[in-house]
């Protein structure tokens, strides 16, 4: 049997056989392996895996714009996209016929993932959200507003206009606290850092 858990796509497995035997997921001696994200060609066999569907042709059965939602959402972690594909199916979004896929809604970004707080996609990651710090968190909201890449200059840029024009030493101590806010979210995975 699988158990898939974990925001980081870790992945827990013991033989059914075994399972009374073996420590359970969480408990120590558990056998772990931390998976990284899929290739686009396993996050579709993954995809109709959890849809019941067949592999074949490429994974064609699970239509495109599905796919690529799931794609995007789920960022191809295989815990994810499971729990992805399992909300889809329950707020009939998607349905499952005779071995066929079909989307139920007219646009699937409409549906509202950000209810889906039970989920260790949403959860996990609201609640990595909530543990930062008050410099980080406010980076991270500039960083949804900012297309792209962003440098030290458009956070201070954007800093001036939310706070206007601070005095010479709160403005150097105010951007020496964002760029160590941001170096932090570098090292939690957060940011990543753009070779120029």
């Amino acid at each position: 049997s699988l158990h898939l858990q974990g925001s980081s796509g870790s992945l827990l497995s013991c033989a059914a056989d075994e399972v009374a035997d073996q420590p359970q997921p969480g408990q120590p001696g558990a056998r772990e392996l931390l998976l990284k994200p899929l290739t686009e060609d396993a996050a579709v066999e993954l995809m109709c895996y959890c849809l019941g569907v067949p592999t074949i042709h490429g994974g064609s059965l699970v239509k495109r714009k599905l796919r690529e939602f799931v794609s995007a959402v789920s960022i191809n972690i295989p815990t994810y996209i499971q729990e992805c594909l399992q909300h889809l199916t329950m707020e009939n979004a998607v349905e499952v016929k005779d071995g066929e896929c079909t989307i139920t809604v007219p646009d699937l970004n409409a549906v509202n993932i950000a209810e889906w707080v039970q989920t260790s996609m949403v959860g996990g990651t609201i609640s990595q959200l909530e543990s930062l710090r008050s410099a980080q968190n406010h980076i991270i909201k500039l960083a949804t507003v900012f297309e792209g890449p962003f440098s030290p200059l458009d956070l201070t840029a954007a800093n001036r206009v939310l706070f206007g024009r601070l005095p010479r030493i709160l403005a150097f101590h105010d951007q020496s606290k964002l760029l160590c806010a941001c170096s932090a979210l570098v090292e939690q995975g957060f940011l990543q850092v753009v070779p120029p």
